[in-house]
């Protein structure tokens, strides 16, 4: 999959001779936060909720068909909380994240306003984990913050409706790969090893 992404990315700067529109441009995006592997560790079988995420970006056209473009996303706070019914306690366990990226953006046009687009490069994703307890305190072996940050290869896809010459309305996909959480959660189990995806829509600005 990885591959395929790489090769249509790649041959559309064959067709660069073909172009001489550049220019830079602004993007501001909203969407959902796909995790996977995301549990509580006080109830494994739950887990965390898909948040929204907010993002904005920007980039440079080197001509029609293949752009240059940074971008941040940052991932709303999703949170468990868990009553204990034998004590009284209550348990919130809360989960966030944050996403720098940089990648190679193709284009492929499909007629005069609309065209397929393929992303790839890197991103810098940091995932922050916490737990507290209300009332008594917490058993040894529960983990009360987990913070890792890590730099995977970057993919995705997206399809792209041009108003104008200055404004368009984006759809997209990205896989920002996983993130390891660093020691063990309740039970002596390794933290996750979290999965981080997000699709977004927005606006593109051409300047």
């Amino acid at each position: 999959m990885k591959k395929l992404f790489a090769v249509a990315i790649l041959s559309t700067a064959s067709m660069s001779a073909m172009a001489t529109d550049q220019g830079g441009y602004l993007t501001a995006n909203v969407g959902s936060t796909i995790y996977s592997n995301a549990v509580s560790q006080i109830i494994p079988s739950v887990s965390f909720r898909n948040p929204y995420t907010i993002g904005i970006g920007g980039g440079y056209h080197l001509n029609p068909y293949l752009s240059l473009e940074g971008g941040y996303s940052r991932m709303n706070e999703s949170t468990i909380t868990t009553t204990y019914i034998t004590f009284p306690r209550t348990a919130t366990e809360r989960l966030k994240a944050s996403s720098l990226r940089i990648a190679i953006v193709g284009s492929l046009p499909i007629g005069e306003k609309f065209e397929l687009l393929g992303f790839l490069g890197a991103a810098n994703t940091q995932i922050d984990y916490t737990a507290s307890l209300t009332g008594t305190g917490f058993s040894a072996d529960v983990a009360q913050s987990a913070s890792a940050r890590k730099t995977n290869l970057m993919y995705g896809l997206g399809a792209q409706f041009n108003f104008n010459k200055r404004i368009s309305l984006r759809s997209q996909y990205l896989d920002l790969g996983k993130v390891q959480l660093p020691g063990n959660f309740s039970g002596g189990v390794a933290a996750p090893n979290i999965g981080v995806k997000i699709v977004t829509m927005g606006a593109v600005f051409n300047f």
